[in-house]
Protein backbone atom coordinates (compact mmCIF):
# COMPACT_ATOMS: atom_id res chain seq x y z
CA UNK A 1 0.00 0.00 0.00
CA UNK A 2 1.41 3.59 -0.99
CA UNK A 3 1.34 6.07 1.39
CA UNK A 4 -0.47 9.65 0.24
CA UNK A 5 1.94 12.35 -0.75
CA UNK A 6 0.06 15.90 0.75
CA UNK A 7 3.20 18.11 -0.41
CA UNK A 8 3.09 21.27 -2.56
CA UNK A 9 5.04 20.45 -5.42
CA UNK A 10 8.12 22.93 -5.97
CA UNK A 11 7.32 24.99 -9.35
CA UNK A 12 11.36 25.55 -9.58
CA UNK A 13 11.58 22.18 -9.30
CA UNK A 14 9.14 20.53 -12.15
CA UNK A 15 10.34 23.55 -14.18
CA UNK A 16 14.04 23.31 -13.72
CA UNK A 17 14.77 19.88 -12.11
CA UNK A 18 16.86 21.94 -9.25
CA UNK A 19 16.02 21.49 -5.64
CA UNK A 20 15.44 24.85 -4.25
CA UNK A 21 16.25 26.73 -0.81
CA UNK A 22 12.91 25.40 0.02
CA UNK A 23 12.45 21.77 -0.87
CA UNK A 24 12.20 19.47 1.42
CA UNK A 25 11.02 21.78 4.39
CA UNK A 26 7.78 20.13 4.81
CA UNK A 27 9.05 16.94 5.18
CA UNK A 28 11.84 18.17 7.56
CA UNK A 29 9.08 19.79 9.94
CA UNK A 30 6.99 16.32 9.41
CA UNK A 31 10.44 14.93 11.17
CA UNK A 32 10.85 17.37 13.42
CA UNK A 33 7.84 17.22 15.03
CA UNK A 34 8.49 13.31 15.45
CA UNK A 35 11.66 14.28 16.78
CA UNK A 36 13.55 12.33 14.53
CA UNK A 37 16.28 15.03 13.52
CA UNK A 38 18.71 13.06 11.61
CA UNK A 39 16.10 12.70 8.89
CA UNK A 40 14.93 16.19 9.77
CA UNK A 41 18.86 17.28 8.14
CA UNK A 42 18.51 15.08 5.54
CA UNK A 43 15.82 16.43 3.71
CA UNK A 44 16.28 19.83 4.50
CA UNK A 45 18.95 21.23 7.23
CA UNK A 46 17.83 24.88 6.83
CA UNK A 47 15.24 23.77 9.04
CA UNK A 48 17.44 24.13 12.20
CA UNK A 49 17.37 27.72 10.95
CA UNK A 50 14.06 28.53 9.92
CA UNK A 51 12.16 26.94 12.92
CA UNK A 52 14.16 28.47 15.72
CA UNK A 53 13.39 32.07 13.50
CA UNK A 54 9.74 31.41 13.13
CA UNK A 55 9.12 30.98 16.87
CA UNK A 56 10.70 33.99 17.60
CA UNK A 57 8.71 36.21 15.46
CA UNK A 58 5.41 34.00 17.22
CA UNK A 59 6.57 34.47 20.84
CA UNK A 60 7.58 38.36 20.27
CA UNK A 61 4.81 39.16 18.37
CA UNK A 62 2.54 37.35 21.63
CA UNK A 63 4.26 39.88 23.81
CA UNK A 64 3.60 42.64 21.80
CA UNK A 65 -0.16 42.31 21.54
CA UNK A 66 -0.06 41.40 25.35
CA UNK A 67 2.05 44.51 26.24
CA UNK A 68 -0.43 46.58 23.85
CA UNK A 69 -3.66 44.68 26.09
CA UNK A 70 -2.49 46.32 28.94
CA UNK A 71 -2.28 49.78 27.55
CA UNK A 72 -5.87 49.32 26.62
CA UNK A 73 -7.00 48.74 30.05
Amino acid sequence: MQGVDITIPCIFNLIFDINCLGCGLTRAFTELIKLNFREAWSYNPIIFIVMPAISYFIISDYFKYRQSQKSIL
